[in-house]
């Protein structure tokens, strides 16, 4: 997977996964759907890292690509799916909803969230967003 780190807190998602889509013109993508990997939250906002699942990596890095971008896995093993439909201004309610859940079942899980966009939209106010989030159990 071709991984951006976006290191800001305040970092805007779906704005990440639009710098991704440019890294689709260098590599074999072999996947239409992209991923984000939410590294740490606080009140400040989510750090996090946009990820472009691609079907092999490349054997000589593509000329023009930036320097921020770097390749590696995807999160293994076993995972429980939720889904957020809405738009990503609300994903609040739904990681809420999630934790009541988690806790509710005496679930513990990994501090990583794996976020795929099944529809991205096209800012973070569209309400046709639709997004699964993975959660791994320890």
């Amino acid at each position: 997977v071709a991984l951006l780190n976006a290191a800001e807190q305040d970092a805007d998602v779906v704005a990440g996964l639009a710098l991704i889509e440019r890294l689709v013109e260098h590599l074999d993508a072999g996947h239409d759907r992209r991923l984000v990997l939410g590294l740490e939250t606080d009140d400040l906002g989510v750090r996090f890292e946009a990820q472009l699942p691609v079907a092999s990596v490349p054997a000589a890095r593509p000329p023009g690509m930036a320097a921020e971008v770097g390749f590696g896995a995807t999160p293994a093993g076993k995972a429980i799916r939720f889904s957020h439909r809405a738009p990503y201004d609300d994903i609040d309610s739904t990681y809420e909803a999630i934790s009541a859940y988690l806790d509710s079942k005496g679930i513990e899980v990994k501090e990583n969230f794996t976020e795929e966009y099944v529809n991205p939209g096209v800012d973070a106010g569209d309400v046709a967003l639709e997004i699964f989030i993975y959660v791994q159990p320890k």
